[in-house]
């Protein structure tokens, strides 16, 4: 921007600041106005969209199977899992069956609520999904135990149990004495839970198992619900997770129930996520605040200019917030990082251009002040803007994804959404840094002394010393270190993977890292619908046969296999249990007498069992004499020991009568989460691998795309995120770099002079990304927003120095240019920028932290590439000058 053109925008700048101040109040209540109703809209129309879904394309194949899976099980969608766990599976399931039950009575809070376990289709048949082996194992545990479960279903007491011992005992009954040798060990762990107050209730069911310890999948109950979304666009989910936790108190599922409930799915971790976000951005902010209001009043050295500048950057906030849900409906995952990149920006414009006005005060009166410090940084803050909002609308190129969605957005919704935002943002800024800053000035005069003038030419001479003796050293420093850093820059590398970013102590993120090795929850799925259950199956042959794949699941794997080897087996049991299952309902009533002479005989056989129950025997015989003895205890005793006997028979005698099972006999319910009424089928896909390892991830997703392109899943969206993004910003950055170089060369005439404001913003960028690389930091959709700041304030930096090295009062600044307001500006810009964002680094999100330590290293490098590098490359160039005019080198008029 030279000559002619130069002086006329100058001019323009000087009138447009002139009126400002001359219709200072009504600009101030027309800004305080509009930012009442634009804060009234945000509040009322805020919303926040963290999914995945609304920041990617839509006409990719992945999110076409999404939607497709979507509209063909709805009831697979969007929900949440309720896991229930307790010491034992039958705890856990009665738990499960009374808070599923009383949650489908809540229309108004949940849509669907499924509990597979619960279901009466796989309470009768859930036998036939054991495998022959497990089936035989069971079927011998039973046989053995067949006396003993006899004589309880004749008389389920303690004068049952007692007789039943006597009998093992008496008679050597070697398969009683096996079967009550577990069950005596079981019986003596719930007497000391009933002495502890705790839930004390044998479970018989657990029994059945080879060694009598439960597995983790059947003390563990899932329960899955969709809930209905509550009118709070930041806390969706609330209403509904509320009411789970409400249930569960109201049906005492709780510690002293021997029972946890927890509550985990993406959409209560979005919201958990967005609830630690903002109790770190609570603490965080208020830190923030007074970091940037000392370092603001220590670089102003005026409150009034500290007050104008932070009611200028409230006002352009709320303005830019107001835009974006306007233009947008809502914020997103990336969209969002625009009031990072605001708040920078307008401070830094609101700095350069207070700090010149301070500097104009020392030889003007305020007005004529306000005009000089617009004619002297205004050229400077146009072309920033200019070179900022054709860094941040390069997003919308064309070429970044394969379509575009309706409206002003290219197909990557999430940058581009941030590109249109921060590109109106930095407009608003500049507009209201040269019209609303200056009328506040205006009507907030200032009284500087001429004192406040350039100092001796001693001052800060130790640093125009450093740039006339080590520019060349610092220039091939620098590039010494760029090339170190362009070759460790390679290595980066961008996390796809949102649980990482979120707080490992939240609940719901808690939840689902215990289940991991739970394999009826895998959060790294993938899926594909198929058009028919043929294909369905023929897939999952293709996918099994991939060594990343663990199984592929359809809905032919809810038909039992083997079901006539299995039937044989439970016929065989329901004939050698026959006994057990006709057994009188109705057990003989037992006095207190009868109930306190069965436990004293029960203590005095337990001290006589030999071989190997007689261990576990002695040991329950030594909680028993704990045990009162008063009728009360005696009753609570039994009711512990006995109480689930007569449902555990009754149980039994419908798992030894399944039905034959096929897909028309299938209950609706269940088959239509795998198979859509039109006929799609769907395939789940599990890796064998644990992918939390990017690596490992990644290469699950290539061999599942190799069978099915279009597959889905966490999984794949989380790789299709990572390679958007990643293919969206180099793209962006190409084209910004292209259009910002092309732009500073018509404004500045100078090819050296462009190559001159982008060289610091550059060298800072490798410089961070190759520093990330060896803290082993990552990128993610959190810190993504680091790099376009990094070159937005560079550029912004070096274009105020470069143009104040060209401005007309250049000439009379005799070398001493440390010691105007532009270097003055840069570092204390930089300074609050990273006031501001440092404290970030604070919150429990790891997000949020990871974002602020990147922004304080990124900025600090961005301002040493300023303050160091431009000036020593602005010596050279200027020596360069001297030599081709054949004159001796005047001192140079650089700065930082």
């Amino acid at each position: 921007m030279t000559g002619h053109r130069e002086e006329r925008s100058r001019r323009f700048l000087a009138r447009w600041i002139h009126w400002s101040c001359r219709l200072a109040w009504p600009v101030i209540v027309l800004a305080v106005l509009l930012a009442g109703g634009a804060t009234y809209f945000t509040l009322t129309h805020l919303a926040f969209d963290a999914g995945l879904d609304r920041i990617l394309p839509q006409d990719q194949a992945f999110r076409q199977n999404e939607i497709a899976i979507g509209e063909a099980l709805p009831q697979t969608t969007d929900a949440l899992s309720i896991v229930v766990e307790s010491d034992d599976a039958e705890t856990a399931d009665e738990a499960a069956a009374s808070l599923a039950a009383r949650l489908e009575t809540m229309p108004e809070h949940f849509r669907t609520v499924f509990y597979f376990e619960g279901h009466p289709f796989f309470r009768r048949n859930s036998l036939l999904y054991l495998g022959v082996d497990k089936l035989e194992d069971m079927s011998g545990r039973l046989v053995r135990a067949q006396p003993l479960l006899s004589s309880l279903a004749a008389d389920p007491t303690l004068r049952g149990l007692t007789e039943t011992l006597r009998r093992a005992i008496d008679q050597s009954d070697g398969n009683a004495a096996a079967a009550l040798a577990p069950a005596l060990s079981k019986m003596a762990a719930t007497v000391r839970n009933l002495e502890e107050g705790r839930d004390a209730r044998l479970s018989w069911r657990s029994l059945l198992d080879g060694d009598g310890a439960a597995e983790a999948t059947t003390t563990r109950k899932v329960i899955l619900v969709q809930p209905v979304p509550g009118r709070d666009p930041l806390r969706p989910v609330a209403p509904a997770v509320d009411a789970i936790y409400e249930s569960a108190k109201a049906l005492a599922l709780d510690d002293a129930g021997g029972v946890e409930v927890h509550v985990t799915g993406n959409a209560i971790m979005l919201q958990e996520e967005l609830q630690t976000v903002q109790g770190g951005l609570a603490i965080a902010g208020l830190l923030a605040l007074g970091l940037a209001v000392l370092l603001l009043a220590f670089g102003l050295q005026s409150l009034r200019l500290v007050a104008a500048t932070l009611f200028t950057l409230v006002v352009g906030l709320t303005w830019t917030a107001a835009f974006a849900l306007a233009a947008f409906g809502a914020l997103n995952l990336v969209s969002a990082a625009f009031a990072v990149l605001f708040i920078a920006f307008s401070v830094d414009f609101s700095i350069h251009f207070a700090l010149r006005y301070r500097e104009a005060l020392a030889d003007n009166a305020c007005g004529e002040a306000l005009k000089q410090a617009g004619m002297g940084v205004g050229p400077a803050l146009l072309l920033s803007a200019g070179a900022l909002a054709i860094g941040y609308l390069s997003f919308l190129t064309p070429g970044l994804t394969p379509g575009l969605t309706p409206g002003l957005t290219p197909g990557y919704r999430g940058v581009s959404e941030l590109g249109v935002v921060s590109a109106v943002g930095i407009g608003v800024a500049l507009f209201l840094n040269l019209t609303l800053l200056p009328a506040l000035l205006s009507v907030m005069p200032m009284r500087v002394a001429r004192a406040t003038r350039w100092t001796a030419a001693t001052r800060r001479t130790w640093y125009q010393s450093l740039m006339r003796r080590y520019a060349l050293g610092i220039v091939i420093f620098a590039g010494i270190l760029g090339a170190i850093a362009a070759t460790i820059a390679p290595y980066t590398w961008f996390d796809d993977d949102p649980l990482n970013l979120r707080d490992s102590n939240a609940p719901s993120v808690q939840t689902l890292l215990e289940l991991r090795d739970d394999p009826r929850v895998e959060p790294y799925s993938a899926a594909f619908l198929a058009p028919d259950l043929e294909t369905a199956a023929r897939l999952a042959k293709q996918f099994e046969s991939l060594p990343q794949v663990e199984d592929a699941v359809t809905a032919e794997d809810l038909i039992p296999a083997s079901q006539p080897a299995k039937r044989a087996v439970i016929e065989k049991m329901a004939l050698v249990l026959s006994p057990l299952l006709t057994a009188p309902q109705t057990p003989p009533a037992m006095s207190d007498a009868a109930r306190n002479a069965a436990f004293e005989e029960l203590r005095s056989l337990l001290t006589r069992a030999q071989g190997g129950m007689a261990a576990n025997a002695r040991n329950l015989a030594t909680v028993l004499d704990r045990m009162p003895r008063t009728p009360d205890s005696l009753i609570e005793l039994e009711r512990a020991l006995l109480g689930r006997f007569p449902p555990f028979r009754e149980r039994l005698a419908a798992l030894l009568a399944p039905q034959a099972v096929s897909m028309d006999e299938m209950p609706e319910e269940l088959r239509t989460r795998r198979l859509a009424r039109d006929g799609r089928a769907l395939v789940v896909i599990d890796p064998r691998q644990d992918l939390r390892d990017p690596a490992a991830r990644q290469e699950f997703v290539d061999a599942v795309r190799s069978v099915a392109p279009a597959a889905s899943g966490p999984a794949v969206r989380y790789a299709a995120v990572g390679e958007t993004v990643v293919g969206a910003c180099r793209q962006a950055a190409l084209t910004a770099g292209i259009l910002i170089a092309l732009l500073l060369f018509l404004a500045l005439r100078r090819a050296r002079d462009a190559a001159l404001v982008l060289a610091p913003p550059a060298l800072a960028a490798i410089m961070t990304v190759a520093t990330a690389v060896l803290l082993k930091m990552p990128f993610n959709l959190a810190n993504i927003v680091v790099l376009p700041l990094i070159l937005g304030l560079g550029v912004s930096f070096a274009i105020q120095i470069v143009m104040r090295r060209r401005s007309r009062d250049a000439s009379k600044l005799d070398g001493r240019f440390m010691e105007t307001s532009t270097p003055r500006a840069v570092v204390f810009s930089a300074l609050t920028a990273m006031g501001l964002f440092g404290p970030l680094a604070l919150s429990e999100h790891h997000g949020t932290a990871g974002l602020g330590v990147l922004l304080t290293l990124a900025i600090g490098l961005t301002m040493l590439c300023t303050l160091l590098v431009l000036p020593a490359l602005l010596e050279l160039a200027s020596r360069k000058d001297g030599r081709k005019d054949g004159r001796k080198p005047a001192a140079p008029s650089y700065g930082p």
